[in-house]
């Protein structure tokens, strides 16, 4: 239903689909909203920094003296800006935030689908395919465990994130699930905005192109991984609509302008040179089908009615050819070959699946510093263009659900949702009923929470004890915005390459604990400008650090 008023025209039903998606996520941060685990403390830790920051690049909380000027954290400022419009202090603002993005990517979907498709159910399903699905394995791990007359436990929802040995695979419902606050999952909403603009700007609204511009530098503020693939799907769309008519100045500023910004931008930061190496290890192609074979069977089924001409046969034994030097190649090649054809012809759907076939393939080329980074920014939004595209099979499927084809279609289509019935379950396994996300601490250390909440509105470097990354460590700077001197050195180490540096402030910090020599641990406390109390006392240190046994030492 369109209201409209004036010029302004509002989509009810996308509203609605937002406040109803909003209240689902919330409430199950709301039974579990600790800002622990995975990636959230350094997410933590970057929203507190902009969130107190004068001035940008913000300071980072986990290198005193340092800024945030080596990581994308565009995302990180949109959850501060609805922490302030919120009203909340991060802890709170955080698990707002987590529900907000999730649901800002389940209403541009929808919207973007009742737009293609002008019918709210098939809309509706098409959002669950894109953003809700699981995998095959998730399907598979279901039912291991009811054949073994055991209730799926916790680490079904993780385990269908850990498919390829050796890389992560997650897929936007478990990015939702496991709310970590990370680029990837801010860039889920951002790049399906991309998919709708650019769909609308193959379909000749100008428009769209120009509010392409900015957003494609968005995505690269965002998650930088992403940029390559959207200026890739941007440059293909370009082309083909260039089969139909004449280039326009706007085609080419569409591209440029972006890059120019993305060039400037970055060299104003310091950022770690990216690393391209020719990948030697091949992705087992069972593991690859536990992970993608269903989204894919979606692709293969949008071109059902081409698959027994020669062309498409001739794609198939090529993939077939191609397996020995690629085992994944048997799956995508043909699919590539298959789309391309359609999507020469002018098929918007099909540039999805051929995008996201080449994207699929990179990895088996060329990786990007590790492969496991690499396949798990490359594969997720594959993901989503493939699922963008299979939800159109989806709705064909809906529309005459009587066939056989199309009762398939519906089957694994319901499968899938085995993963969002069972995994939210079993991932939210307690009820804390508050949006807190600091009640773990008060759990754990009554003491780290008292000392967290006096230091919240002080300003100065402190001192926490460097232990690994992923962990407890760097909780103090993280939940207060007070930088320490190091913390989460294997991050620190990635971000800014100086493991002289990195190395030297932890045997400061490791002598600052260890040492006898209390003068010494003033000194190294005055170098990195911690708060050091005046007229400093043996007493007064011995208080501090929890020993009684420092001396003077000379």
């Amino acid at each position: 239903m369109n209201c409209r008023k004036d010029t302004v025209e509002f989509d009810i039903n996308s509203e609605l689909v937002f406040v109803f998606a909003f209240t689902f996520f919330l409430f199950f941060r709301f039974l579990n909203p600790d800002m622990f685990g995975s990636e959230q403390l350094m997410d933590a830790a970057f929203i507190k920094s902009i969130l107190k920051a004068e001035n940008f690049p913000p300071v980072d909380p986990f290198f005193a003296g340092g800024f945030i000027d080596f990581y994308y954290y565009f995302g990180h400022v949109l959850a501060a800006g609805i922490t302030l419009m919120s009203s909340q202090n991060l802890e709170v603002g955080f698990n707002i935030a987590i529900a907000t993005i999730s649901a800002f990517s389940v209403m541009i979907a929808y919207g973007f689908l009742h737009e293609v498709l002008k019918d709210n159910k098939k809309a509706f399903a098409g959002t669950l395919f894109i953003l809700f699905s699981g995998n095959l394995y998730s399907i598979y791990d279901f039912f291991r465990y009811i054949l073994s007359f055991q209730l799926p436990v916790k680490d079904y929802y993780w385990d269908s994130s850990r498919v390829i040995e050796g890389t992560i695979n997650e897929f936007p419902y478990f990015s939702f699930i496991h709310a970590d606050y990370h680029a990837h999952f801010v860039a889920i909403p951002i790049k399906l905005i991309y998919i709708a603009l650019l769909y609308k700007l193959f379909k000749g609204e100008r428009i769209a192109g120009l509010m392409l511009i900015p957003l494609t530098f968005i995505i690269f503020a965002t998650n930088s991984w992403d940029f390559p693939l959207v200026i890739l799907l941007l440059i293909f769309v370009i082309l083909v609509k260039l089969r139909k008519e004449k280039i326009q100045y706007t085609d080419i500023l569409i591209i440029l302008i972006p890059i120019i910004a993305v060039a400037a931008f970055s060299s104003t930061m310091n950022l770690q040179a990216a690393r391209f190496i020719i990948a030697t290890e091949r992705t087992d192609l069972i593991q690859f089908l536990s992970f993608f074979s269903i989204q894919l069977l979606f692709a293969y089924f949008y071109f059902a009615n081409e698959m027994r001409d020669r062309y498409s046969l001739f794609s198939i034994l090529s993939g077939l050819a191609a397996f020995y030097f690629i085992p994944i190649a048997a799956i995508i090649l043909p699919l590539m070959l298959i789309s391309f054809r359609r999507a020469v012809r002018g098929d918007f759907f099909s540039i999805l699946i051929f995008s996201s076939s080449i994207i699929v393939i990179l990895p088996e080329i060329i990786i990007i510093g590790t492969k496991l980074n690499t396949v798990f920014k490359f594969y997720l939004t594959a993901w989503i263009y493939i699922t963008t595209a299979g939800s159109i099979v989806l709705a064909r499927a809906i529309e005459k659900p009587r066939s056989v084809f199309n009762a398939v279609s519906i089957l694994l289509f319901t499968l899938t949702l085995i993963y969002p019935t069972v995994g939210t379950v079993v991932r939210h396994d307690k009820a804390e009923m508050t949006l807190d996300g600091l009640n773990f601490i008060k759990e754990m250390s009554e003491g780290d929470y008292k000392a967290i909440e006096w230091l919240k509105d002080k300003e100065g470097v402190i001192l926490e004890v460097a232990i690994k990354d992923w962990g407890y460590g760097g909780r103090f700077a993280a939940f207060t915005g007070n930088p320490t001197v190091i913390a989460w050195p294997l991050h620190e180490l990635q971000w800014r390459g100086t493991p002289e540096e990195i190395g030297k402030r932890m045997a400061v910090v490791r002598a600052i604990y260890t040492t006898e020599n209390c003068t010494l641990i003033s000194e190294l406390l005055k170098k990195y400008n911690c708060i050091v109390p005046k007229n400093l006392t043996l007493k007064t240190l011995n208080q501090l650090m929890g020993y009684g046994r420092l001396t003077e030492r000379k």
